[in-house]
């Protein structure tokens, strides 16, 4: 996460790319006792991305998730994942039951050096927000009013082969 390699955008299906990153982190959630929920639309949605950035961005946004619900005594730690078409973007968002967002820096969030972790460096969601900025798209965080937090990004639909940018 902490090297912003720029390689070349290819046609990705999301869908797939989520499935992946997921994947690779279930053997971690299993350990932690945490749910994954995977909540995709049907059909397959197209970008033109780097891959790896992409499920960079993802997978910090789960480890975040995993991270926020660490502590908690109950049997109710679950991350759920999903995607939206708005337009002609999509939006993929990743949720979880955790303590929510500290009011003191949700604003700050994706600037660099700032954490509400005692070991975190405040770097991951910075880099992930010039990802996601190189992609056109945007990314934010909400706290979500049953508890928790949710942190989403958005990007192109890539349609018939045209990037819509």
């Amino acid at each position: 996460m902490l090297k912003l390699e720029s390689r070349e955008k290819e046609k990705v299906n999301l869908i797939t790319l989520i499935n992946e990153v997921v994947e690779v982190y279930k053997s971690e959630a299993n350990k932690l006792e945490i749910e994954i929920n995977i909540y995709l639309a049907d059909e397959n949605v197209y970008v033109l991305v780097d891959q790896i950035q992409i499920q960079q961005v993802i997978l910090n946004f789960i480890l975040n998730a995993s991270e926020a619900m660490e502590k908690m005594n109950t049997s109710n730690k679950t991350i759920t994942i999903s995607n939206s078409i708005n337009n002609n973007e999509v939006i993929i968002s990743v949720k979880d039951t955790g303590t929510g967002i500290n009011e003191a820096i949700k604003e700050s969030l994706f600037k660099p050096f700032i954490t509400a972790k005692k070991e975190g460096m405040g770097i991951g969601l910075s880099i992930c927000r010039s990802i996601i900025e190189d992609h056109h798209g945007k990314i934010w965080a909400e706290n979500m009013t049953d508890g928790g937090a949710k942190f989403s990004f958005s990007l192109k639909i890539l349609n018939d082969g045209q990037d819509q940018q």
